[in-house]
């Protein structure tokens, strides 16, 4: 059985969006220049989660070969988004935690969920939102050769990702 286009498009939509956001925005790296430029950020949690997916912006914009200034411009653009984005994680946390400590026997267990998985939505949409934004103002911010090139390495990410879903996808028809 295939996976439904629907759930692949969300599985890729949440994993661009944390590779834009999450390891710039949480990083907290006093060098000079970006903070995520040479930070290997975290998730959520402080494990491999979104963050570390993010990782994949940071090479991208690595080889953009950005000049001082335009690190300064890209860093000015994080720090601004930097406390809506910790709070939303904060949100984010807390819904995690919050599911973790009802068990599925509570009487409040359906309610909780409810809760949580449109708390969740909300905060899908504002992450996508943020995502756009800052990755509008960083657009502005390159070349015209940096941005032809930006869309050669993410043309390539899309491919990758397109492979990994391919593999999933059949590893989950083999184990029917």
């Amino acid at each position: 059985m295939k996976l439904p286009l629907k759930i692949i498009t969300v599985i890729a939509t949440a994993f661009v969006v944390g590779s834009l956001i999450t390891p710039p925005l949480f990083a907290d790296d006093d060098r000079r220049g970006p903070a995520f430029f040479g930070h290997h950020g975290a998730g959520f949690d402080g494990h491999h989660g979104p963050g570390h997916a993010g990782m994949h912006i940071q090479r991208l914009l690595k080889r953009l070969d950005l000049t001082v200034e335009q690190r300064d411009q890209v860093e000015s653009i994080f720090a601004q988004n930097k406390p809506q984005m910790r709070e939303i994680a904060e949100t984010m946390r807390g819904n995690r935690d919050r599911l973790a400590t009802v068990s599925p026997d509570d009487a409040e267990y359906s309610n909780v969920v409810a809760e949580v998985s449109q708390s969740n939505g909300a905060l899908a949409e504002q992450v996508t939102l943020l995502a756009a934004s800052v990755q509008s103002q960083v657009w502005a911010v390159l070349t015209d050769e940096q941005k032809a090139k930006a869309e050669e390495l993410r043309q390539e990410m899309r491919e990758r990702w397109q492979r990994k879903i391919d593999a999933m996808q059949e590893r989950l028809d083999a184990t029917r």
